[in-house]
């Protein structure tokens, strides 16, 4: 997969506006759940007048993107999309399972994976599925492991939240990098020569070679850079909040000290 082709990639942006929200909202539940703790432990205000419209805006999302699938591609579009639609339904209840706040127990009744394909096995089926992926080697789903790998690097652990992964998640993260790359993902380790073809002609010192053909190299290292530069923007978003948050607290603590 190619820089240009993750740009425009529909399916892409879908997940990344899907993600986004999903971020929105986990941040406003968790400052909402700061907030107001004290009236919470006193059973004021109910959990799912928290969660259910955090659900329902979630499902509504969902819905407008499955129509903009089915406009654009048809069937196959829909289809093709319901794939990823799993992935992020899977994904987002993940989080929300996950996070500390008020409503973390409620989510249990208003899972999206339950709401959309009437399961509740996202946790072993999202690595039976990159499994099965990875074990076919299809390119026509090249854009899918994409997605499944930006599930991985968001923090996606499913049934590996309450034991040791045993380095399994990294593993389909580095195999999923390259089926997408079609490269080996050792290129990402700190120690391996990134050209090793370079340095071996150097050494020869034969002026009648030519350096080896850098075209590839660079497509998937821009490739890489768009790829990583999304997941980077998304975690971005997220902490860059906090840190505002955090950074204002501590503003209005000196100010209130100083008085």
């Amino acid at each position: 997969m190619n820089t240009i082709e993750l740009e425009n990639s529909f399916f892409l942006k879908q997940f990344y506006n899907f993600y986004t929200e999903v971020i929105a909202q986990k941040k406003a539940v968790e400052a909402e759940s700061k907030h107001s703790s004290g009236m919470m432990s006193a059973g004021e205000v109910p959990r799912a007048d928290v969660t259910y419209p955090i659900y329902n805006k979630l499902l509504t999302l969902l819905d407008e993107q499955i129509a903009e699938a089915r406009s654009r591609g048809g069937e196959y579009g829909v289809k093709f999309y319901e794939e990823a639609q799993y992935l992020m339904a899977a994904l987002a209840d993940d989080i929300f399972l996950h996070t500390d706040w008020t409503g973390k127990e409620e989510w249990q009744s208003y899972l999206l994976e339950d709401k959309l394909f009437g399961t509740r096995v996202a946790g072993d089926r999202f690595f039976e599925d990159v499994k099965q992926l990875l074990d076919k080697r299809d390119s026509s789903y090249t854009e899918m492991a994409v997605i499944y790998f930006m599930v991985l690097s968001l923090g996606f652990k499913g049934k590996f939240w309450d034991k040791d992964d045993d380095g399994q998640i990294e593993g389909f993260r580095r195999q999923l990098f390259a089926f997408i790359f079609k490269n080996n993902p050792k290129l990402l380790d700190d120690k391996r020569i990134l050209l090793p073809q370079v340095y071996e002609h150097t050494q020869r010192e034969d002026t009648g070679k030519h350096l080896p053909y850098m075209g590839r190299w660079i497509g998937l290292i821009a490739a890489m850079i768009v790829l990583f530069m999304l997941i980077s923007h998304l975690i971005w978003n997220y902490s860059v909040g906090d840190l505002v948050e955090t950074a204002e607290t501590i503003n209005k603590s000196g100010s209130l000290s100083g008085l």
